[in-house]
Formats: structure tokens, C-alpha cells, sequence
């Protein structure tokens, strides 16, 4: 089953971007701070703005995680490698080879060279005092993000039931 159609020229060389209210070029080259990447609405949201918005800057993905490997790892597995963004890896050619280069390969060799490009997976957990983000690294992502979504939930639903015993 399919979950989704992508459309040819559903990238950023599409010429409807032009159009509308001017979102994408409100975001191009702006640099994001993202909580909670690996649940779905993140997910959501990472899709389009990278399929649409290949310029946008850097985008700092905060993940719970115990080091930077498991953050990385993480953020390969649960969002980079799902089906929600299938478009974007046919877009970019998941597999180099497996794609014609002048029709499917527009922004880099392939899918994960330029997702990496522009993800920079952070070590930290919004439960913690400064999102447990290392004082050094705050200073940066503080100077540079324009943007920062707060996506972060608790997903322990039944927990104020479990303090109680």
C-alpha cells in the first residue's frame, strides 16, 4: 500500500513556489532548531520544507539520545529511512545509480549526502535544564537558528498514574 503519490517537479525547481504567500522564500537559508524530530509531526513538517526548500539553512534536530553515534543513528532510522519521505529520497536518488541524474538528481549525489547536509543531529532531552544541551553547543545554535520548532511530547501517557505507586 501506498501512502502517498510524488508528483514529478515536486521539488524546488517546480515553478508554482513562486506563487502564493511566499513561504519558501520567507525560509530559504534560515537555520531551524526542531524538538521532538522523531515523532510524526516533525516528520511531517522536515518533509516539505526539505523537498520544497532545498536552500534552507541548517537544521539542528534535537534527539534524545546517549551520545552523538546514537543521535545520528536514531535520526537515520526513524526519520530519514521512513516512508513519509520517500519523495524526498526519489527526488534526491536514494540510490545514485538506481536514477536517470539529469531527471531525479538535483540537489547531490543522493538522499543521504544532502539530508545530512542540512540535519545536524543534537544531543540533548527537553526534560533537562537548557534541553540538556551542552553549554558550548547552546551558544552556537543560539547565535545561528532563526527559526525553533517545539514539537517535543511526552509520550509516557499513563505516567502521572505510575508516580502515584
Amino acid at each position: 500500500m501506498k501512502l502517498m503519490q510524488c508528483k514529478q517537479g515536486a521539488s524546488s525547481t517546480s515553478s508554482d513556489h513562486t506563487k502564493g504567500i511566499g513561504i519558501v522564500q520567507l525560509l530559504r537559508g534560515k537555520n531551524f532548531l526542531i524538538t521532538g524530530a522523531t515523532g510524526f509531526l516533525v516528520k511531517v513538517l522536515l518533509d516539505p520544507i526539505l523537498r520544497t526548500n532545498p536552500d534552507v539553512g541548517k537544521i539542528y534536530v534535537l534527539i534524545k539520545a546517549k551520545d552523538n553515534e546514537a543521535a545520528m543513528k536514531r535520526l537515520k532510522n526513524e526519520v530519514e529511512d521512513t516512508e513519509l519521505f520517500r519523495c524526498l529520497q526519489e527526488i534526491h536518488g536514494k540510490n545514485y545509480h538506481s536514477f536517470v541524474s539529469s531527471k531525479q538528481e538535483i540537489h547531490g549525489k543522493n538522499y543521504h549526502s544532502f539530508v545530512s547536509s542540512k540535519q545536524v543531529p543534537v544531543v540533548g532531552n527537553v526534560r533537562e535544564a537548557n534541553i540538556g544541551i551542552a553549554p558550548e553547543l547552546a551558544k552556537e545554535i543560539a547565535e545561528e537558528v532563526d527559526v525553533i520548532v517545539n514539537s517535543a511530547a511526552n509520550t509516557t501517557f499513563d505516567e502521572r498514574f505510575v508516580k502515584l505507586y
